[in-house]
């Protein structure tokens, strides 16, 4: 019999929620000069979210380097909303390609 780092009691009860606690789901939303529409999307976003019985939600934005008042605004949904949480990159990462060859590339 293949012996396995963790015991099976030990891993189910790690990757299992606790009877009273259901599970955390992050939502990672990438914000770019968005200060006109944070505010309307974070509602329905909420609006949407709230009440669900299935799950626990939070909210995690990326300020990916925006110059206007977008990470303002996160910072006051951060403060006044505990399911917020409010992330400042410097600049913007943007997508970049991976080093090395990729899918058709030699």
């Amino acid at each position: 019999m293949r012996q396995t780092a963790f015991p099976a009691a030990r891993f189910e009860s790690a990757v299992r929620p606790e009877p009273d606690r259901r599970p955390l789901i992050s939502y990672v939303v990438p914000v770019y000069y968005e200060q006109d529409g944070i505010a309307a999307f974070h509602t329905e976003l909420t609006e949407a979210l709230d009440g669900r019985p299935e799950f626990d939600f939070e909210l995690v934005y990326v300020n990916d380097g925006s110059q206007d008042a977008s990470l303002a605004i996160l910072k006051d949904l951060a403060k006044n909303d505990p399911c917020v949480r409010a992330v400042d990159f410097a600049r913007n990462f943007g997508a970049h390609r991976p080093p090395g060859p990729t899918a058709g590339q030699p």
